[in-house]
């Protein structure tokens, strides 16, 4: 599911993953500054909703549906990962943390429909705060993805957009 054919390989796993005594670092760094924004942003969400489902498309092995399921009024995290082996690793790692309000859907946005998939899993999940971390420029069909999206009426959507050239041309 990654696009990007001049991307270098890198042994090291993407997210680092720390729980309680199991820590391997990623790519990314352990305070990952996008996490603590995320974070801010489903607290001031769920002041004004009460109930607040997030949603991570492009989940990898969940490290922000962790870190976001930590929050007390936050309801119910749903991390869309298209990467089946990925998803795996995650529920694993939901094991071991505890994490009782987090979930995992194999779904590869811009194919699947997962707005449907979403509300069949949760009939609630309306008006999520939905993210997309360094991922809309590994979408096939952005629009299919958006429109999907737009099915569940977030309250928010932050997506991370790459700061590569190759992925936008249009932007110059």
């Amino acid at each position: 599911f990654n696009k990007d054919v001049l991307q270098e390989t890198d042994s090291r796993i993407y997210q680092s993953v720390i729980i309680g005594d199991l820590k391997n670092i990623g790519q990314r760094p352990e305070a990952d500054m996008r996490i603590k924004l995320i974070k801010k942003l489903c607290n001031f969400l769920s002041e004004i909703r009460s109930g607040l489902t997030y949603i991570d498309i492009g989940s990898n092995m969940g490290t922000f549906c962790f870190a976001v399921s930590k929050l007390k009024k936050v309801s119910e995290c749903i991390g869309i990962e298209a990467f089946e082996k990925y998803r795996v690793f995650a529920e694993g790692l939901k094991f071991l943390a505890g994490a009782t309000k987090v979930s995992f859907l194999n779904l590869a946005c811009g194919s699947d429909k997962i707005a449907n998939k979403i509300l069949t899993h949760n009939k609630h999940a309306t008006e999520p705060f939905i993210s997309l971390m360094s991922v809309y420029h590994h979408i096939d069909d952005k629009e299919m993805c958006l429109a999907d999206l737009s099915y569940l009426r977030p309250a928010a959507l932050a997506i991370e957009f790459a700061t590569q050239e190759r992925y936008y041309p249009e932007r110059k």
